[in-house]
């Protein structure tokens, strides 16, 4: 009777965290629909529009960015606005972000960003020669399925970006250490992420290094979820994101975290 109260009360707690992890997820989106911009491109491979969001800040300058944020696969068909960047920016944590921020809706069943690649490379050519944003001021960045999803893009346009930022992403065979000449990339990994094959991303550091190429591996203490917390919410690290400028010493996300490999804060 015990074990069956005790099972009956961890379902309950268990469902109550869900909920309020959905009932979070809803905010975020209906305060991001006051800050972004609906747009939609079409894809010839999919033979349907996709869906993208777009956010622009007051002032735009010659140094403005831009940053593509893909959102993984629990919100694929919807809800591209619920987590990550964009929630960060909706819930206030993030204040007047000072680039353009595109994120583009995965559709239902798609599977892999590279699926949508020329619905991408339209939106981010359309983007640019609106706002004037120079090659050298892109950012691509994403979240779990997006992480791997950033890795494949950024491959597939070698030099195309030159910030990329994989939080809770693995490495796919065919993404190559030559494609990312001219870019710094920074992995985020959760010591605690057991959803993600999170060595992949170990090996291709190093691959990464070898050809020149700066990347760092952040380790936190963290699930997969909270991976995304902790990076998307941490104005420094999205200030490097943003603008290019490396975080200080003092930099502290949290949870802590320690460094693998070249520090980026060195």
């Amino acid at each position: 009777m015990r074990k069956m109260l005790w099972k009956s009360a961890l379902a309950l707690l268990l469902a109550a965290l869900l909920v309020g992890a959905s009932a979070s997820a809803s905010l975020a989106e209906e305060l991001a629909y006051n800050l972004f911009e609906k747009h939609s491109t079409p894809s010839a491979e999919r033979r349907q529009d996709i869906t993208w969001w777009l956010y622009a800040p007051q002032e735009i300058g010659e140094d403005t960015s831009m940053v593509v944020f893909l959102h993984g696969g629990g919100e694929m068909g919807n809800g591209a606005l619920s987590l990550g960047l964009p929630a960060s920016m909706a819930f206030g944590t993030l204040q007047n972000v000072p680039a353009v921020v595109v994120v583009p809706q995965i559709p239902y069943n798609t599977g892999a960003w590279l699926k949508v690649d020329d619905a991408l490379e339209l939106i981010t050519a359309e983007v640019m020669e609106r706002f004037g944003i120079k090659p050298e001021n892109t950012a691509l960045c994403g979240f779990s399925m997006g992480a791997i999803g950033t890795l494949d893009i950024a491959n597939r346009h070698p030099g195309k970006y030159r910030r990329i930022l994989v939080a809770a992403g693995r490495v796919n065979d065919q993404v190559r250490a030559a494609s990312f000449e001219g870019s710094e990339v920074w992995f985020f990994v959760g010591r605690r992420d057991y959803d993600i094959r999170s060595e992949t991303i170990y090996s291709f550091q190093r691959l990464l290094e070898n050809a020149g190429v700066p990347a760092t591996v952040t380790v936190l203490e963290t699930n997969h979820l909270g991976t995304e917390q902790a990076v998307f919410s941490d104005p420094e690290v999205m200030d490097w994101l943003f603008t290019g400028v490396r975080p200080s010493a003092s930099v502290s996300l949290v949870p802590p975290f320690r460094f693998t490999g070249t520090s980026v804060l060195q």
